[in-house]
């Protein structure tokens, strides 16, 4: 996979991703597109509500008819090699999990781990990684990559670029637990709300707000969304525009990203509007869900792995570094010490590699790649 390619699928993949919260029948075709990404050879995306382990989603691709049936039957050996149900509920959420790195006997041939994934995924194992996504209340939902022989394990640039999709998976798989959860009771529904650390605002599409989870309350008496003297109806004039818009599907998406003004500590906030509709009746969305997050700026860590997923060299990402805090050509140079040629050249060679044509596009492209949110700042509590 070249570069380019690299960073154009890596752009397209989260913007799939982010369709599927409101659409989980895509998680199908969006796994397949991230397995042709990164030389996988099968998927499997699933969330389970405990302790009845109701399944919540499940998604798969690359599998053959009968791997459900032996998925099943040897569910409790799988998690063993993982070392267990708990330690697969207690997976880092922003760290993919390599069976190479964890448990490398588990693909030496002829190891009775290996002959079992081999016997369930129906192909030779060469490896697998393990991307932990949701834990909203009593639900865990992960998704599990597996490559054969033929594309061998998962190194450095392929964890990368699974460690850039992770959190906008996780967000896309937490809204759809949320939305599946409808089915249970309303007082397990209000519990999964208000253990959601995300502000969650459901409301008509006129901007009435219907329920709101206790972060939600929280946001809303800090002033950062402006309701109405009775805090039934949003005032918001941009969120509002942003509703109708989704509510009656003028928009082109079924989500939008709306910037909403800072809080009184500073803090800026990033909202998701997201239309709710039944099955077969996409056109008519009676209710919307406005999923807030703090505004999500490129931090260091953020720039790198978007520099080695991208093939950045280091001089490249530390132009980039000062780019998107709205240095001009003339200021990185002075700031790194460089000729302004230099800099110019570095520019260029960003372009090229991410797959853009001018600045804007570019600061753009990288902030799409960013999560809208830390693993922190989406824990529950």
């Amino acid at each position: 996979m070249s570069v380019t390619t690299a960073a154009e699928r890596l752009s397209t993949l989260v913007e799939r991703i982010y369709l599927c919260a409101t659409d989980p029948a895509l998680w199908s075709a969006t796994l397949r597109l991230i397995n042709d990404s990164t030389d996988c050879a099968h998927a499997v995306l699933g969330i389970v509500c405990f302790p009845e382990g109701r399944t919540l989603l499940q998604a798969a691709s690359g599998f053959d008819d009968g791997f459900h049936a032996r998925f099943g039957a040897n569910i409790e050996r799988l998690e063993e090699i993982w070392g267990g149900a708990a330690a697969i509920a207690g997976f880092a959420m922003d760290e993919p999990v390599i069976l190479s790195r964890e448990r490398p006997s588990a693909l030496t041939r002829g190891d009775a781990d290996h002959d079992l994934l081999c016997q369930v995924l129906g192909f030779d194992v060469a490896d697998t990684l393990n991307l932990p996504l949701v834990h909203v209340g009593e639900a865990i939902g992960t998704a599990a990559f597996a490559r054969s022989a033929d594309a061998g394990r998962f190194d450095a640039r392929a964890c990368s670029f699974f460690r850039m999709l992770s959190p906008h998976m996780r967000r896309s798989t937490e809204i759809n637990a949320l939305l599946e959860a409808s089915t249970l009771s309303l007082n397990v529904l209000d519990s999964l709300f208000d253990r959601l650390n995300a502000p969650v605002l459901i409301a008509n599409g006129s901007g009435r707000l219907i329920h709101v989870n206790r972060a939600a309350e929280r946001l809303l008496s800090s002033g950062v969304i402006p309701t109405s003297a009775d805090t039934k109806s949003l005032r918001s004039p941009t969120l509002v525009r942003a509703i109708n818009s989704i509510a009656s599907q003028l928009g082109s998406t079924p989500h939008e990203l709306v910037i909403e003004r800072t809080s009184a500590d500073g803090k800026s906030w990033t909202f998701h509007v997201i239309a709710l509709h039944e099955d077969g009746n996409a056109g008519a969305p009676e209710f919307v869900a406005v999923v807030g997050a703090p505004g999500a700026k490129p931090t260091t860590e953020w720039l790198r792995l978007i520099g080695r997923t991208s093939g950045l060299t280091d001089s490249e990402t530390g132009v980039l570094a000062h780019l998107v805090q709205g240095c001009s050509t003339d200021d990185i140079a002075d700031l790194l010490g460089v000729e302004l040629s230099t800099v110019r050249t570095h520019l260029l060679h960003l372009y090229d590699k991410l797959d853009v044509h001018g600045r804007a596009q570019l600061i753009a492209k990288v902030h799409s790649m960013v999560p809208p949110f830390t693993p922190d700042e989406q824990r529950l509590h």
